[in-house]
């Protein structure tokens, strides 16, 4: 079986899915493979998400609950082998967390956007 292939329905990877359920055991142990094809840590799904920006909107740990150091060890899976932010559609992940009120996953990912804290737009420091 291909770690590449992505499903028929929202062309999610398996790296889209383990990022999903903040699996970041299988996350590593899917992109280690080489036969036949090195998965791409960055492939897009049908949304245009990479494996990262789904493990920030829609990763959720077994029972369906936010777990921001599962999260924290997806991301980093993901970043050794080369994955990345990549964000072409909305919603971006900051705007998801912040509206959960998720502060510590906003502290994970502040670090890989380009959005920078505090916001400085319309001459208004802070907003």
């Amino acid at each position: 079986a291909s770690c590449s292939k992505p499903t028929l329905k929202g062309r999610e990877t398996p790296c889209h899915i383990s990022a999903q359920q903040l699996d970041a055991k299988s996350l590593s142990m899917i992109l280690s493979q080489s036969q036949p094809t090195r998965p791409d840590p960055n492939a897009l799904n049908a949304n245009g998400h990479t494996p990262m920006t789904v493990a920030f909107i829609k990763g959720r740990a077994p029972g369906g609950s936010r777990h921001p150091s599962s999260l924290n060890m997806c991301v980093a899976s993901l970043q050794a082998w080369g994955g990345s932010l990549h964000v072409s559609y909305s919603p971006h992940p900051i705007f998801t967390l912040s509206s959960a009120w998720c502060y510590d996953e906003l502290d994970i990912v502040f670090p890989l956007s380009d959005c920078k804290f505090p916001v400085i737009g319309n001459g208004i420091e802070g907003y």
